[in-house]
């Protein structure tokens, strides 16, 4: 004699046959089979995809500071940035390092250098009003400077020596052989000692431009 229910089936079983939930196969979500678990929609995320407005976040267009960076480049660009400015201040610093009398004011740290060079780092900003520097491009800016200065003070002085040398010919007859030995070689040695003049000056104007952005012009200072 069968006991088991009208509906069918083995002993004690549901009606329909079979252990699990109604509607499909295997333990997991609702529609779908397998035995994965996981929520609605495929995957944890923000909705959309991604940040609004097309991704990447910045200060609001108003908010933008009034200074942008110099435009990248290398050593090349660079040269050509400052070649102008790097000329004028070497012409300034040059000049008055050629000048008698005055030029022992670059016995005080080679102020008369110093100066050009922050004289190229000021025209410098003064054509960019929109550009922050960094201390090494101030330090480019014044070593142009420097450089120039060092050629033009070089061949200024030879040039004083000469003409003194030539006011003076027709006297070095009565002059002692050995003074006009001296005067002779003294000439010669600034002649051969201007690509040094340009070497030292170079060195000294690098730190004049760097000195002058961080104590003249500091809020052009790049950050």
């Amino acid at each position: 004699m069968n006991q088991g229910g009208d509906d069918g089936g083995g002993w004690g079983q549901p009606p329909g046959g079979g252990h699990g939930p109604p509607g499909g196969g295997g333990q997991g979500p609702t529609g779908g089979g397998g035995y994965g678990y996981g929520p609605p929609g495929g995957g944890y995320g923000p909705p959309g995809g991604g940040p609004p407005g097309g991704g990447g976040y910045g200060p609001p267009p108003g908010m933008q500071s009034p200074y942008r960076a110099p435009p990248g480049g290398g050593t090349g660009q660079n040269l050509e940035r400052f070649l102008k400015p790097g000329l004028i201040g070497g012409v300034v610093g040059g000049v008055l390092s050629g000048l008698p009398l005055v030029n022992l004011l670059n016995c005080c740290f080679c102020l008369l250098n110093v100066a050009g060079a922050a004289v190229a780092v000021s025209l410098y900003l003064n054509e960019h009003p929109h550009e922050r520097l960094s201390g090494n491009d101030a330090a480019l800016c014044g070593a142009i400077a420097g450089a120039a200065a060092g050629l033009i003070a070089g061949v200024f002085d030879l040039v004083i020596k000469v003409l003194f040398g030539t006011l003076l010919g027709g006297l070095y007859a009565s002059l002692p052989p050995e003074l006009v030995k001296n005067l002779a070689i003294g000439s010669l040695a600034t002649a051969i000692y201007i690509p040094f003049y340009a070497i030292a000056y170079s060195a000294m104007g690098a730190l004049g431009g760097f000195l002058s952005l961080q104590l003249l012009f500091k809020d052009r200072l790049a950050s």
